[in-house]
């Protein structure tokens, strides 16, 4: 005998594989089914608030991407960091960091650094 549970969204009993997994809650199941828990996500992914979240979550997080912060790696135009300009190298070449030489490493610095100073010029 399967256990079952009613949904508090349609009202309707189902066993307990139409329900997503609930930390917390009894039988550790949703109390809405599958199928009205995507309608009610569904809706929301529709609405400003989420697009808000989703606006505010890619800014949070956006230094953070691919482990490294970004500010940090770059904090002013005359201190490049290593790591700053061999990712720039690695975007480029689609090679890993540790192949890049350091020749190139201080070519792609005096660029990065030529290119700061013109946009600079330009404001």
């Amino acid at each position: 005998m399967e256990l079952t549970k009613v949904c508090t969204g349609c009202k309707e009993e189902k066993t307990l594989d139409n329900f997503y997994n609930h930390k917390t809650a009894k039988h550790k199941k949703n109390p809405k089914c599958k199928k009205c828990k995507n309608k009610i996500c569904y809706e929301y992914a529709k609405t400003d608030k989420h697009r808000q979240y989703i606006r505010k979550y890619d800014k949070v997080n956006r230094e953070k991407k691919n482990g490294y912060n970004s500010k940090w790696l770059r904090k002013s135009s005359e201190e490049l960091r290593d790591l700053y300009v061999r990712r720039q190298i690695q975007k480029m070449l689609h090679i890993p960091t540790e192949l890049i030489p350091q020749e190139l490493v201080e070519l792609k610095r005096i660029q990065l650094k030529t290119y700061r100073l013109c946009q600079q010029l330009q404001n």
